[in-house]
């Protein structure tokens, strides 16, 4: 089951496709040092968010307008030209 895995060190998985092997090994310094950033991570989109939500409420017309669509649209249809 694959809930168990995390019980390992060290395991060998199936991939999704059922084709495939992957191994996999936990890294006591990797999953530490990923720790901390994500920290970090956390701590400044704790931060930052209340002002960039705020941000993309207040441009949340001019994203939305037509203007802005047809803009869209145009750059699309001549990147594919």
């Amino acid at each position: 089951r694959w809930w168990h895995v995390g019980r390992f060190d060290h395991v060998y998985v199936t991939d999704a496709s059922q084709a495939g092997v992957r191994e996999r090994k936990y890294d006591r310094e990797l999953a530490a040092e990923m720790g901390g950033r994500l920290a970090g991570v956390m701590k400044r989109f704790r931060a930052e968010a209340p002002t960039v939500a705020e941000a993309f409420r207040a441009e949340m017309p001019t994203l939305t307008s037509r203007e802005n669509w047809t803009r869209l649209y145009e750059q699309m249809n001549q990147a594919s030209s």
